[in-house]
């Protein structure tokens, strides 16, 4: 097989790795789609599932050997690849969860929003009503809560995050361990998911985490305005209803 880089070969085992798959998973399971191919240890190599459908995610290498030489080397590197597939998949892992939270602490920072507005009924020109201080009372008991969910949220996004680059930095470092042991072979396919995905998925967390943090810094601050606020407007109060006596 050592035409696996012609075209024509290469389209057939295409083809012939794709049938692997459809014989391998039972006949309503959704294939993972295909990836990308490459060359390892001089055997082609296709492999199946895309970081842009993550919530079905499934990683498959379909592996067609060329030669004995091929399947003696991945023998012989067996534990250095068993581990790098392991901090591959703690990684994937630890951002699919980190999506989920995501969108929970996305839905928390919309209800902050809500009740950032429902504060404008107050306006700051005009003495509160008792009714109106009961209700901002009221705030001041569930507002800390409801920080206080959020705040969790945000620490299991740098939890995660935290996940990511000690297992992206273990991946790396095992990856470079493969290298020096492999100096004649092309790794490139091992190498995307360091140098991209991984890259990817840590900037992604920090990019949520830059935006969310502002919900905490708003959340604060509603607490601190509506706390003075009670307090400014119940002495008032108080004072008015001494003088009018």
């Amino acid at each position: 097989m050592s035409s696996e880089q012609d075209p024509q070969n290469q389209k057939a085992l295409k083809e012939l790795a794709d049938e692997c798959l459809k014989a391998f998973f039972p006949q309503d399971y959704t294939i993972p789609p295909f990836a990308r191919s490459a060359t390892l240890f001089g055997s082609p190599i296709f492999e199946y599932g895309l970081f842009n459908q993550l919530t079905n995610y499934r990683h498959i290498l379909v592996w067609f050997f060329s030669h004995p030489e091929a399947e003696e080397k991945l023998n012989s590197y067996q534990e250095q690849f068993l581990d790098l597939f392991f901090f591959r998949a703690k990684v994937v892992k630890a951002f699919q969860q980190s999506r989920q939270v995501y969108q929970d602490t996305n839905k928390e920072y919309s209800k902050i929003e809500e009740e950032i507005k429902t504060l404008e009924q107050f306006g700051d020109d005009k003495l509160l009503t008792e009714e109106q201080l009961e209700q901002l009372s009221h705030k001041l008991k569930t507002l800390p809560k409801m920080g206080l969910d959020y705040a969790n949220l945000l620490r299991y996004l740098e939890g995660y995050q935290n996940t990511i680059a000690i297992n992206a930095r273990n991946y790396a470092d095992r990856l470079q361990q493969i290298r020096g042991m492999m100096k004649e072979e092309d790794i490139t396919l091992l190498e995307i998911f360091s140098l991209e995905n991984c890259s990817y998925f840590q900037e992604q967390i920090r990019a949520d985490l830059g935006y969310f943090h502002h919900g905490s810094s708003l959340l604060d601050k509603a607490i601190a305005s509506i706390r003075g606020r009670v307090a400014i407007d119940r002495a008032k109060s108080a004072l008015h209803k001494k003088r009018k006596k």
